[in-house]
Formats: structure tokens, C-alpha cells, sequence
């Protein structure tokens, strides 16, 4: 006796879905468009990096510790004194690091996500943020994508289950405190995906607050003694100076990277008092509008909703870190990338439910306005008065005792 299989009932396809991962690829494809364009402009830039950033790189610890000290001091290692090409070349090498890291906290998050169109998503929102890819691009020369680097390593000790947690301890902490060596405000953003990857280990309870204490330690040492130890105007001065004589275009009248180190907590937040209103609100409205968007558009693709605190805690930093410096998109920027390798860890797949009209609307909303973000500056150019002007001689007019 033959008997026939019935046919295969088709699966119905939702097309709100459809619309989502369409505009989704459309995003990336329109976001990778975007970047090789900057990057190819960046490339035929000269300088590859301003003098102001690069100067950075004259910092060591000749006359004893000093905050961002670290990158002056492995420079160091190789030359006697730094030259404008080695400083391009550094910058160049800083770029790839970051852009690597964020191609691995991208792959990590989308491992996270069980279906191909909110995949495609996640993706979509992390490529088309003005936070990562771009940003990196906006701000070659600065050591954010070290950071980002080392969010990264930190979330790839995570893989593989808990073996040899003892080690990749020691790993963490190690990460932690480069990162805090190499600037200061990272710690803020570094700290929490270390003790997020020590619980992923299976670190709880009391032994999570001992081993994240221990892991924690030699970076918080260094973030503090970057804070309360300001270096000396000669010190500034004569790293000033050499990097002048090197060909770099800096002086003690205008401010640079060098010059910032000696400026303080308070004079940064007499400053901040003194903007614009109009300015600070605007810069937090759309630049903490896009982080709060993307982040619960991530945690509603993960499946992680419960995360919606740790995104507003790392919002919370952003927002004091405003308070004493005026790289707005910076701030938030750390703020998404730290965010993104703690779903990264603490995602978990699940099948979510077909996105409605609503839900797929408002992928669009937030993937169009990401995408309209990559134009805005790191600090507001608009306002004259946001210009901070911290050079070694303002800041000795600020504080004639300095």
C-alpha cells in the first residue's frame, strides 16, 4: 500500500520582520559606506593626527608618575625621543586595536541572539552607532580605542567556560589596570566588565567581592593616584617644548593633551557651570537619547531586559564625566561600548517573539537617527563658550600657585 505524505504546511512570514531586516542590511550597508569614506579621508588628512592628540605621546615617567603616562613610557622602549611618524604610526595602530576589538564584541553580542533577522539587528545598531565604528574615526589619536581593546580581551577570558579561572583573573586584573594606566577615566568603564566577567567565571557571593577586590586593586590604586597627583607646570612645560622641537605644533598658549593633565576636577566642573545651559541640554538629550535607544533596542533583541539597570549605570557615569569635561560623544560612546560587552557576557538566546508595526517602526526610527548622529561633533563646536582653551598658561592664570 503507497501512502502519500501530506503536504508541508508554509511557514507565514511576518512582514514587519521582513521590513526590519531589510532597513537592518539597508543600515549596515549605508553605515560601511559612511566609514570607508572617513576613513578615507582621514588617510589623505595631514597630519593622520593633530599635533594636539599626538602630543599625548611625549607623556612618561621621567619625573615620576603622571596620568597617561603609559603610552609615553612604551614609546620610550624603542626610541629616545618620539617623532611625528612614529606618532602617526602609533595613532594608526590604536585605530586598528579599537576597530578590531569592535568587530569582536560585535561577533560576541550577535552569538547571543537566536534568529537571523534580529541578528541582523543587533548588528545593524552596533555598526550604525555614532558610539563605535565612527566614533573611532572622530577621534584618532586618543587612547579610547585602547579601552575599547580592552573591554574586549576582557569579554574573550569569558569564553569557554570556567577553566583555569585563576589565571584569567590574573588576565582581568592585568587588562584593568593597562587600561587605567593609559587614561584614568577607562577605569570607570573597565572596572564593572571586570567584576561582569569574574561572575561569568562563577565567581559569587562573598568570593566575587574578595577576588574582584584583589582584581581591582592595582586599578583602582592607579586611578586614584591619577587624580590627586596633578604634575608640575615645569614637567608640563618641558614635554610642551620637546614635542615642539620634535615638529609637533604645540605651544604653551593653546591647549593640547599635554596641557590637560593640568587641569582638575574642579576647574572642570567651574567650567562645565559656566556653559551654556541650552548647550549641556542638547548635548544630553541627543547623545543620551541615542545611547538609551540603542541599548534597549539591544536588550529587547537579546533578550536580556533585566540589563536595563547596568545600561542606566553606565549612563550615570557618562553623565558625570560631563560634568567635568565637555567630549559629550565621548562619554557616551565608552558608555555603549561597555554596555555592549556586558550583553556580549551576559546575553542569553532566546527565540523572541515576530516584531509588530510598532516594533519594526521604531527599528527603523532608531537605526535612521544613529546613522544622522555620525555628523554631530565629539564636543559642541556651535558654542563658542564650550571651547574649553586649557593651556599651560590659562591654567596658570586659573591657579597662580600651580
Amino acid at each position: 500500500m503507497i501512502t502519500s505524505t501530506p503536504p508541508r504546511t508554509p511557514q507565514s512570514v511576518n512582514r514587519w520582520s521582513v521590513l526590519r531586516g531589510c532597513v537592518s542590511g539597508t543600515a549596515i550597508d549605508v553605515a560601511v559606506v559612511f566609514l570607508a569614506t572617513e576613513l578615507y579621508e582621514s588617510i589623505l588628512d595631514e597630519p593622520f593626527v593633530s599635533g594636539a592628540r599626538a602630543s599625548a605621546y611625549w607623556v612618561d615617567y621621567r619625573d615620576g608618575f603622571v596620568r597617561r603616562g603609559l603610552p609615553g613610557a612604551f614609546l620610550r622602549l624603542f626610541t629616545d625621543s618620539p617623532t611625528p611618524a612614529q606618532a602617526t604610526w602609533f595613532a594608526a595602530g590604536m585605530l586598528v586595536a579599537g576597530a578590531v576589538a569592535l568587530l569582536v564584541l560585535v561577533i560576541l553580542l550577535a552569538r547571543t541572539v537566536s534568529g537571523v533577522e534580529p541578528r541582523l539587528l543587533v548588528v545593524a545598531v552596533a555598526v550604525a552607532s555614532p558610539f563605535t565604528f565612527d566614533q573611532l574615526l572622530r577621534i584618532i589619536g586618543r587612547f579610547d580605542g585602547l579601552g575599547f581593546a580592552a573591554m574586549a580581551a576582557i569579554a574573550l577570558l569569558c569564553v569557554g567556560g570556567a577553566a583555569h579561572r585563576s589565571a584569567r583573573a590574573v588576565g582581568i586584573g592585568a587588562l584593568v589596570l593597562l587600561a587605567t594606566a593609559t587614561e584614568e577615566l577607562l577605569f570607570a568603564f573597565v572596572a564593572p566588565i571586570a567584576v561582569i566577567a569574574l561572575f561569568r567565571l562563577g565567581r559569587t557571593g562573598h568570593r566575587l567581592r574578595v577576588v574582584g577586590a584583589a582584581v581591582l586593586a592595582p586599578g583602582t590604586a592607579v586611578a586614584a593616584l591619577s587624580v590627586l597627583r596633578r604634575p608640575s607646570r615645569d614637567a608640563l612645560t618641558r614635554l610642551i617644548t620637546e614635542a615642539n622641537a620634535a615638529g609637533l605644533e604645540v605651544n604653551l598658549a593653546k591647549e593640547n593633551t599635554i596641557s590637560t593633565l593640568g587641569q582638575t576636577a574642579t576647574q572642570g566642573f567651574r567650567f562645565f557651570l559656566g556653559m551654556s545651559p541650552l548647550t549641556v541640554l542638547t548635548g544630553l538629550i541627543v547623545f543620551g537619547g541615542c545611547y538609551l535607544l540603542t541599548t534597549a533596542m539591544l536588550r529587547t533583541a537579546v533578550g536580556s531586559g533585566r540589563l536595563g539597570a547596568l545600561a542606566v549605570g553606565f549612563a550615570l557615569v557618562a553623565v558625570l564625566l560631563s560634568a567635568v569635561g565637555n567630549d559629550y560623544r565621548r562619554w557616551w560612546a565608552l558608555a555603549f561600548v561597555a554596555f555592549i560587552a556586558a550583553l556580549a557576557m551576559l546575553g542569553r538566546p532566546e527565540r523572541m517573539p515576530a516584531p509588530s508595526f510598532v516594533h519594526a517602526l521604531l527599528a527603523c526610527a532608531v537605526l535612521a537617527f544613529s546613522l544622522k548622529l555620525h555628523a554631530e561633533p565629539i564636543f559642541p563646536k556651535w558654542d563658542k563658550t564650550a571651547d574649553t582653551g586649557f593651556s599651560v598658561e590659562r591654567l596658570h592664570q586659573l591657579d597662580p600657585t600651580w
